[in-house]
């Protein structure tokens, strides 16, 4: 009897010591899963600013159009006005407050992929943080 009292009295700390790890793998899996997950969202969250400013570099572009260049005469006229007014504007007007950015590129249809029947073409980038979304609008 005594023998056998002795080979197994360190048996329940074995088993012990192999849940708990176990547990632990299992608990470090799922931390894991759930910060990758976290770092998603993240990143959708930031895609959305980045689309919100290249919105705003088309309603910019709009903008432009309608108050400044709405006089000209042909298409090019108008291009070239519009393109005069986006070289002149300053640096701080293409960054939002909260600080998303965007670059607005404005092409004459059948240039750069616009197609022929439209007017002109205008393709805004929103960058943030390391999102970046594009939009292109044909007018």
């Amino acid at each position: 009897m005594w023998n056998n009292q002795y080979k197994q009295r360190g048996v329940s700390l074995y088993i012990a010591l192999m849940v708990l790890s176990v547990l632990l793998s299992l608990a470090l899996g799922i931390s894991a899963i759930l910060l990758s997950q976290i770092q998603l969202l993240r990143g959708i969250g930031h895609s959305v600013f980045a689309f919100a400013a290249a919105e705003t570099g088309i309603e910019r572009v709009l903008e432009i159009d309608a108050s400044s260049c709405a006089s000209s005469e042909t298409n090019a006229e108008r291009i070239a006005c519009i393109r005069d007014a986006l070289t002149a504007l300053p640096g701080s007007e293409f960054q939002l407050s909260n600080g998303a950015t965007f670059q607005v590129t404005v092409e004459a249809a059948d240039e750069g992929g616009c197609p022929e029947d439209k007017n002109y073409c205008v393709r805004s980038a929103g960058f943030y943080l390391e999102a970046r979304r594009s939009i292109r609008a044909g007018r």
